[in-house]
């Protein structure tokens, strides 16, 4: 009799519990819903100091099939990179999935931590950093919101 009721409230605690969110910082972040189910392609990509090639304007110098791409973050913590009506190769997959995750003020994408400076409805600006030898590079990175 004794095992029938442990397996009874055991039953019943696990079914009674209210299930938490998978990842409570992205649902509870308001800033979660400025950049949920929403298309952000890129608009601008510095970096400075200049690059070992010497380049400053990644976007500038970036093949235009790369510049129409576009992202999706849903609240699931998916980011879903779609190649846009351009590809740089008619045989890659038509879209790549990674994770995402809000902490706060940064949004790490790519396993990137990228800084939000402003974020509204139709724009999204970020700044990152990247250590290559002994340069700390930074990386200020623009998107819109598109249809």
């Amino acid at each position: 009799m004794k095992p029938l009721l442990l397996i009874i409230t055991l039953t019943v605690v696990l079914f009674a519990c209210k299930k938490e969110s998978k990842n409570p910082t992205i649902n509870n972040n308001p800033k979660s819903s400025l950049l949920t189910f929403k298309k952000w392609q890129l608009t601008a990509w510095k970096v400075s100091p200049a690059f070992i090639n010497g380049d400053t304007d990644f976007y500038a110098s970036a093949e235009p099939c790369k510049n129409d791409d576009y992202f999706i973050l849903s609240k699931d913590s998916l980011l879903t990179l779609y190649e846009n009506t351009l590809k740089c190769d008619p045989q890659a997959p038509d879209f790549y999935v990674s994770k995402w995750f809000l902490d706060s003020d940064t949004l790490y994408m790519w396993g990137t931590p990228n800084i939000i400076i402003t974020l509204d409805e139709n724009s999204l600006k970020t700044k990152s950093f990247q250590k290559y030898g002994s340069t700390i590079y930074e990386y200020n990175i623009s998107y819109k919101s598109i249809p």
